[in-house]
């Protein structure tokens, strides 16, 4: 069996602040992207996994998200399996591959050992390997709460046909980081004060109005340019989405991003791939 694991941005993020445990609360609206790590999925004497490409390389193959699932359901599955990652999406950016691809495989032993699983159970199952594995189950635009686990299905944006006509390009430095060092930095008091634009977000969704989805998107984490171009971070970094209605303006992004690499004024983008979608 084949499967595709997509990627997420998100449309926004609302740091609410922390729970009794230390855990970062937030609200969230996820929008699954056509950007994919392609996994095989076959029955095998034991069990393997293993990750390829120059993203695969990045994932330690004994301790990993696929991994996770195996001893999760390891009291529910009567056989191995070899499971090979060709890993596309880039690891560490904020774009949700290793969970995505969690997902993917909890998605495909619910069918391959025939476990009968709904979808929140799924869910209920990812949430124990992260908090973003829920939101990669089922939907392709989905308000997360609590700590992101907590879905709620909205309608999806891929059926607005301004959203598909838009020119959208990730871009993603060389420099990764780790999910807990970023909310470890966070300032909560800068943070929480535009769940009005998630609101609106949710109302656009509903409504239909398109000019109100995309005039407030936002990221707690950071806002980088506003304008024609819309440029924000990919959950917490590192990397980044940017859309517009002109494909100028993500040439000059482009231009702009590889110059300052060269004059080597600019760390963040010491390396950087262009990944449409």
């Amino acid at each position: 069996m084949i499967v595709k694991a997509p990627a997420k941005i998100n449309l926004a993020l609302d740091i609410l602040g922390k729970d009794k445990n230390g855990y970062h609360l937030i609200d969230t609206i996820f929008q699954i992207i056509p950007v994919f790590d392609i996994i095989s999925i076959k029955k095998s004497s034991r069990l393997k996994i293993k990750f390829k490409g120059e993203e695969g390389a990045k994932v330690d193959n004994k301790k990993n998200t696929v991994q996770q699932v195996f001893d999760l359901l390891k009291n529910k599955i009567k056989n191995s399996y070899e499971v090979i990652v060709q890993k596309n999406i880039p690891v560490g950016a904020g774009l949700g591959g290793g969970s995505s691809d969690a997902a993917a495989v909890i998605k495909a032993l619910n069918n391959f050992e025939r476990l009968n699983m709904s979808t929140d159970e799924m869910r209920k199952i990812g949430a124990k390997i992260g908090a973003d594995v829920p939101c990669f189950i089922k939907g392709k635009t989905m308000l997360g709460t609590h700590y992101g686990e907590k879905i709620t299905v909205l309608p999806d944006l891929d059926l607005f046909k301004k959203w598909k006509n838009l020119y959208k390009l990730l871009i993603v430095p060389d420099r990764r980081k780790k999910t807990k060092n970023v909310y470890a930095k966070v300032n909560l008091k800068k943070c929480g004060h535009n769940r009005h634009k998630t609101k609106k977000i949710i109302q656009g969704l509903k409504n239909r109005n398109f000019i109100q989805i995309i005039s407030n998107i936002h990221n707690d984490f950071c806002l980088l340019k506003e304008g024609p171009l819309k440029a924000l971070l990919c959950g917490s970094g590192t990397a980044v989405f940017a859309i517009s209605n002109s494909p100028f303006d993500l040439s000059e992004l482009c231009r702009v991003l590889q110059y300052r690499h060269i004059q080597g004024r600019n760390p963040w983008a010491a390396r950087v791939r262009f990944l449409k979608f």
